[in-house]
């Protein structure tokens, strides 16, 4: 159950963020807000797993914390590429 979650809420949060880029509007930023405080929840979480857990799961032990790395880096990259693409006219 903990690794649907630590993988839905970054996922979660790549999608409305990048979509934050492209289309700015008041819903799309409420919704990123607790999204947001959510990543950070479970990348901090997943932060510590990675040294307790380490025994039992070893190189797996860092697949969440990963997850969300990749998310945070995605997310501004896929957001300004969406952006010109769709607004290249501006």
């Amino acid at each position: 159950m903990r690794t649907i979650i630590g993988a839905a809420i970054p996922t979660a949060w790549l999608v409305v963020l990048t979509l934050c880029y492209t289309y700015p509007t008041s819903e799309l930023r409420t919704l990123a807000l607790p999204l947001g405080l959510g990543f950070i929840a479970i990348f901090t979480v997943y932060f510590i797993r990675i040294f307790t857990d380490w025994r039992t799961r070893r190189w797996r032990a860092a697949l969440p914390f990963t997850l969300c790395v990749v998310a945070y880096l995605l997310a501004h990259v896929l957001g300004r590429a969406m952006d010109h693409a769709l607004h290249a006219s501006r």
